[in-house]
């Protein structure tokens, strides 16, 4: 498993659920619309034996902060989606969802609600 396929993953997940114009933005491409979700490499670590590397991510759902009521009913529904398309895979889900509300006028960056999912999965690399 890769990045690749955790994209394509969510991608046949936001399709699923009727959410084709909502882009999966793959790691390192800026930002440049929302609502999306991001992929960003996170930490790795060694498994069974530092036979396996377990590769880190961050999949990150952000959606506009103007009229906050609706935009946060969107994060939670594509958060659902997102959960919901990585649960049938290798997938594990690590550490907290976290809540972020980022940017704003002070930062020269949108301002956004976010929310961040921490997975990690076995690469298609063995060590050993």
């Amino acid at each position: 498993m890769n990045h690749n396929d955790i994209i394509k993953l969510i991608k046949d997940g936001l399709t699923e659920a009727g959410k084709v114009k909502i882009p999966v933005v793959p790691p390192g491409t800026p930002i440049s619309v929302m609502p999306c979700v991001v992929i960003a490499p996170s930490d790795d670590s060694l498994g069974e034996g530092n036979k396996t590397l377990r590769l880190g991510f961050d999949i990150t759902i952000v959606v506009p902060r103007s009229n906050q009521v609706s935009q946060y009913e969107l994060l939670t529904e594509l958060e659902a989606i997102v959960i919901r398309s990585l649960i049938p895979s290798q997938v594990r889900f690590d550490g907290p969802l976290a809540f972020a509300s980022t940017g704003g006028e002070a930062t020269g960056e949108p301002a956004a609600l976010s929310r961040v999912i921490p997975i990690t999965f076995t690469a298609d690399v063995t060590l050993c």
